[in-house]
């Protein structure tokens, strides 16, 4: 863990290690801007992402830029240490709004592709996503290396 402003923190393999060691991975990111909590306090600097075996879904490594990625690193510790697969945690409930749900937010980019995940509809307010973890395709990346 590395404390920065905002924070550093991650766990388990990344995509390269992962790939170096003969593994075949997918793995997805989310910006901060969507998750809910993150527009809440102002903070939307950052990204979270998760790397997965491929066809297994085990989640290998997740890796966190983001606010208070210190605090919410303990969840993918857990994850990722108890050999979970990406629908097992996609299961999970968070409490909304935590920051702790961007955790949630991009296990479900996973499964937008298979479950078809709605498309985002805006407040006409503000004009941003205003359900949580209601992710548009645009945001959908399989190859940023953190």
């Amino acid at each position: 863990m590395l404390f920065t402003h905002p924070n550093v923190a991650s766990v388990g393999l990344t995509e390269r290690r992962a790939v170096e060691k003969g593994m075949k991975v997918k793995s997805r990111t989310l910006e901060m801007r969507h998750v809910p909590k993150a527009r809440g306090i102002r903070d939307t600097r950052g990204l979270i992402k998760i790397v997965a075996e491929e066809g297994t879904e085990k989640v290998l490594g997740v890796h966190i830029l983001g606010p208070e990625a210190a605090e919410v690193i303990h969840q993918a510790v857990f994850s990722v240490r108890s050999g979970m697969t990406v629908r097992e945690i996609t299961e999970k409930i968070d409490v909304y709004p935590t920051l702790s749900e961007m955790v949630s937010c991009a296990r479900r980019v996973f499964t937008r592709r298979s479950t078809g995940f709605p498309a985002a509809r805006s407040n006409r307010r503000n004009k941003l996503p205003f359900l949580p973890c209601d992710i548009p395709k645009f945001i959908l990346y399989g190859d940023i290396i953190i």
